[in-house]
């Protein structure tokens, strides 16, 4: 009998052939190397990464928030003004 899911990969995708045509071709393979193997040593790239953008990035997202935040308050009181 044959599973339903067999072609799904760990990954979530369902054939090699569709991951082809990502711009870096068929990358299935990142997951071994930042999180290893049982015959491989992890080696992170992508957590290091996050745990150096993630305050910039929360800084960044936090002034863009606080400025549409004050546009839609110019906005409304412009309306209720009229």
């Amino acid at each position: 009998m044959t599973s339903r899911c067999a072609s799904v990969s760990a990954g979530g995708a369902a054939s090699k052939a569709k991951n082809a045509k990502n711009p870096g071709g068929d990358t299935y393979y990142w997951r071994f190397l930042e999180f290893g193997t049982e015959h491989m040593a992890a080696q992170p790239f992508m957590r290091p990464g996050m745990d150096e953008s993630v305050a910039p990035a929360t800084d960044e997202f936090v002034t863009q928030f606080d400025k549409a935040i004050v546009r839609a308050i110019r906005r409304a009181n412009k309306t209720l003004a009229r």
